[in-house]
């Protein structure tokens, strides 16, 4: 996927979001089974029927199309759908698949940060394969994922490569620089503390933090190890700037 988001984006975009409507978009991939394609064809078809306008029908046509590449790959790739209840129809009357698969669309729908849809449709392309993650704990993801901005994607995904961030400077920095203020409350708002609400990471000591399991656990099912390199190469300018001229109000503060 490195290298051609945004075509990808604007390509599906532009194919799906002007399919005409009661034209069913086959969704199936090779070893998807009827079945399973058929419940998030209508799915789609239905969502494009609605009235959206003209970027909201690109960004749900682009979810669309990059969550079908990701699942035709993984199965020629030789990975197996799950086979517990996920493709049941449940007492909704949908399975769950369909429910998150639609759940997915909305958010794709109202997405203003255009990078973030790739990693949404990752998400959903891996809940097909990820036996035993509750239908509950996949929409409280999906929810994580709308809310997170795409920098914070970038700081996860550092950090799972990284398998620490020194928070120290960013966190005291003195000279009260929005863009640096801006990524200090990002961080801080991805911590399991009494700092942030999204219990993504946690301290390993006193000035640095890594992944929790559900941190590394979305970065797992979103694929946000796959951040393009000038993205995250944005983002450690960012913090090389705030560790090469940071002033600490209290060098002897407690990083909590």
């Amino acid at each position: 996927m490195h290298g051609g988001k945004k075509a990808i984006v604007a390509k599906y975009g532009i194919e799906m979001g002007s399919a005409a409507i009661g034209t069913a978009f086959e969704f199936a991939a090779p070893g998807m089974g009827p079945m399973v394609a058929a419940g998030v064809s209508v799915a789609l078809e239905e969502f494009l029927s609605r009235s959206l306008s003209r970027k909201e029908r690109a960004r749900v046509g682009s979810l669309g199309a990059m969550a079908r590449e990701r699942i035709s790959a993984a199965l020629l790739a030789g990975r197996q759908l799950r086979a517990d209840d996920f493709f049941a129809v449940g007492e909704s009357g949908e399975p769950p698949s369909v429910e998150l698969f639609e759940a997915s669309l909305l958010k794709a729908r109202d997405e203003p940060e255009a990078k973030k849809l790739v990693f949404i449709a990752a998400f959903y392309a891996n809940l097909l394969f990820t036996e035993g993650l509750s239908p509950d704990t996949a929409h409280s993801f999906l929810n994580t994922l709308q809310r997170v901005t795409f920098r914070q994607i970038c700081l996860l995904s550092f950090v799972a490569q990284e398998g620490e961030l020194d928070v120290k400077k960013l966190r005291t920095d003195g000279r009260s620089i929005p863009e640096i203020l801006s990524l200090a409350r990002e961080e801080m708002d991805l911590q399991s503390n009494d700092l942030g609400t999204l219990g993504l990471l946690e301290a390993s000591s006193p000035w640095r933090s890594r992944l929790t399991p559900l941190g590394r656990m979305l970065v797992e099912l979103a694929a946000l190890n796959e951040v393009e390199p000038a993205d995250l190469a944005r983002l450690r300018s960012t913090l090389n700037e705030v560790e090469r001229n940071g002033v600490p109000r209290d060098a002897n503060a407690s990083g909590l």
